[in-house]
């Protein structure tokens, strides 16, 4: 079974060392937003998010990434609320389409 871990822990050394052997303990970290994890997210297709797009719906969608410093590519889940486009300022900067801002 996975268990939570820091979001600073979510680096090569200490990610490595829990892949090194089956028998070392599963977790999964929480990723800082940096630029290149939020340029991933922004990679995502539309349709490969779970989850309704209707206001204040939580969606999901996971990606093979490899950050900066990583040694590999690994599974990344994404999580995203999904939140009311308020302006048309704003709407220019909607990752999904029909008003709907994440």
């Amino acid at each position: 079974m996975a268990q939570p871990g820091d979001k600073g822990y979510g680096n090569e050394t200490v990610l490595a060392w829990h892949e090194a052997a089956e028998d070392r303990p599963h977790y999964f970290f929480k990723l800082r937003m940096t630029r290149n994890v939020l340029r991933a997210m922004k990679a995502i297709p539309l349709e490969a998010w779970e989850g309704e797009h209707t206001e204040g719906t939580l969606q999901v969608a996971e990606a093979r990434v490899r950050l900066s410093g990583w040694s590999r590519p690994r599974r990344v889940v994404f999580t995203r609320r999904v939140k009311k486009v308020t302006s048309a300022a704003a709407a220019k900067c909607v990752l999904g389409a029909g008003g709907i801002r994440v």
